[in-house]
């Protein structure tokens, strides 16, 4: 198929005709891709709907024209179905349930209902974005969608996050509310909200789900293809907030400012091994390189990162220095520091879009600044915490068992006071609950023990043990079965952790979870291969179907 496309694509440019990609503008005209209800044949359907979602505004807490669309979509579908039909449901979070009656040969059986699932939130990153910017309106017409004549899926210019993560399960799913000639058994669609600031949706769920069949649609796998998840890393969100007292900064001092844009970042789950540059580490070097040129220094204000569950891609910092203890060229200096250790990342240091800006004021441009002994204890202690990869697992696609994400650091001083406002935030991950635990104890203690009693407070967004299905269960068993079946295998992920949840709070349920293949998610750089969503949407009209005929699948 990409062989067919690329020829097309050369013969075009030959003829001057075409580009190599077809560019689609979130405000085009939905007309030029007509959403059909005959979903039962046509992939081309369930691609319109993903190029649909792809152009909805749907961050995390707001993500009602996600819900309305879908809405739409199964009311103006609701004549094709003759007797029995969808019904919807949504609860006080937003979370919304579509009950899809059965099918085909399935009709009038007692057969154990099947859900798939699937969030509706996107992560917002955007390509040269500052520290700490709402994103928001860079997405409020949706995303820029650019489609490669070779499959691959991505914003125009990789400026912002695509939103295949989780458009990808969304798609799929609305296929089987909106055409009745889709055979399967009876299924419930699931579309929760919030999950990429703490499964907040999945958390508060307040619908019955008992002895189901579920499977989630939110897996990834960036380099193999489609995804068959058994079991997924326990998961544990915190961001510390409070404050701390401040020092006048001198007025014979100098600042050093600098900023960093266009890191590689990442998922804080399925690319902590890839040894990418994390931007709060980075500061914490930076101060420890100033200190061992004997500059005293401190911090007038820094951002690094922005969410626990992201490797932070930028960095924002004004050093205020003694100005009697500079070395000579000390913007060259820094810049070439800071290039050699980027480039200790051979990923990264291939990256071109990354941009670094020192520049040196011989004069303060703040009024007050961190105590410095403050300053060097907080950056040492930072960068003595767990970070990436503690421990590994050769059967998981990642090579982790326990990973942790120094995610986000605000130091920034509070107007008409003498004081600075802090927040930490960081994610730690582990398929060993009491590693987990022992984790985030080690980290909180730490972070705690720079400030003084009652000065933080902290805000647990996520906190949630693994889950694992044997390998010879008969969900994986049947996945997996078949000359067709595109798994050679099924893995442990340092995601998923919407599928823990919903093990964890529903009896009787079987569970697996399934994915495209989409890379760098949480990125601006975040594209999805368009082949294998094609892959997952036929594997998964066939698996329904093998499961309603499966001895597990009867009531």
């Amino acid at each position: 198929m990409r062989t067919m496309k690329k020829l097309l694509c050369l013969v075009s440019l030959s003829l001057g005709l075409a580009s190599c990609s077809t560019h689609i503008s979130p405000s085009a005209n939905l007309a030029r891709y007509p959403s059909s209800n005959t979903c039962s044949t046509k992939n081309e359907c369930v691609q319109n709907f993903l190029r649909d979602i792809i152009k909805t505004y749907r961050p995390s807490g707001e993500e009602e024209k996600a819900r309305d669309y879908i809405k739409k979509k199964i009311l103006a579908a609701l004549p094709l179905w003759s007797n029995e039909k969808p019904t919807m449901e949504e609860d006080h979070l937003g979370n919304l349930l579509v009950r899809v009656p059965a099918t085909g040969r399935f009709a009038n059986q007692s057969l154990r209902p099947i859900v798939l699932q699937s969030h509706l939130d996107i992560i917002h990153a955007v390509k040269g974005a500052k520290p700490g910017e709402d994103l928001r309106s860079y997405f409020s017409q949706g995303v820029d969608l650019v489609e490669e004549i070779d499959g691959w899926w991505h914003s125009r210019d990789f400026k912002t996050s695509l939103g295949a993560d989780n458009g990808t399960g969304i798609a799929i799913s609305l296929a089987y509310g909106v055409d009745p000639a889709i055979e399967h058994p009876p299924l419930y669609l699931l579309f929760t909200v919030q999950e990429e600031t703490g499964l907040k949706g999945a958390l508060g769920l307040n619908f019955s789900l008992d002895n189901a069949i579920i499977i989630n649609l939110d897996s990834l796998d960036a380099d193999r293809g489609l995804s068959l998840v058994r079991g997924g890393s326990g998961g544990n969100s915190n961001r510390i907030k409070g404050k701390v007292e401040a020092v006048s900064l001198p007025d014979s001092w100098a600042t050093l400012e600098i900023s960093i844009k266009g890191l590689l970042g990442g998922h804080s789950g399925h690319d902590i091994a890839k040894s990418r540059v994390n931007g709060l580490i980075l500061l914490s070097r930076l101060y420890t390189w100033l200190r061992e040129m004997n500059v005293t220094a401190s911090i007038a204000y820094a951002r690094a990162g922005q969410l626990a569950n992201q490797i932070p891609a930028t960095l924002d910092v004004r050093f205020a220095l003694a100005s009697n203890r500079l070395p000579e060229n000390l913007e060259k200096l820094t810049t070439k520091w800071i290039e050699d250790e980027i480039c200790m990342s051979s990923e990264e240091c291939k990256n071109d879009k990354r941009q670094v800006t020192v520049y040196l004021n011989q004069r303060p441009v703040d009024k007050k600044m961190l105590d410095v002994p403050f300053t060097e204890r907080l950056l040492s202690t930072i960068l003595a915490m767990p970070n990436g990869v503690l421990t590994g697992n050769p059967d998981s696609p990642e090579g982790v068992i326990t990973s942790n994400n120094v995610g986000a650091l605000v130091l920034e001083p509070i107007s008409e006071s003498m004081n600075f406002h802090t927040e930490f935030a960081f994610f730690t991950r582990s398929f060993v609950n009491l590693e987990l635990s022992e984790t985030v104890a080690k980290i909180t203690s730490a972070y705690y023990g720079l400030y003084p009693e009652g000065a933080l407070t902290t805000t647990n967004n996520l906190n949630v043990f693994g889950w694992v299905v044997p390998l010879d269960s008969w969900l994986v068993r049947l996945a997996m079965s078949g000359d067709s079946s595109p798994f050679p295998s099924a893995t442990m992920s340092s995601g998923s952790n919407e599928s823990g949840v919903l093990v964890s709070r529903y009896r009787g349920v079987s569970l697996i979870s399934l994915g495209a293949r989409v890379q760098n998610a949480h990125t601006s750089n975040e594209k999805l291969d368009v082949d294998s969503f094609i892959k997952l949407d036929a594997f998964l009209r066939d698996f329904v179907v093998r499961i309603g005929m499966h001895p597990n699948g009867v009531q």
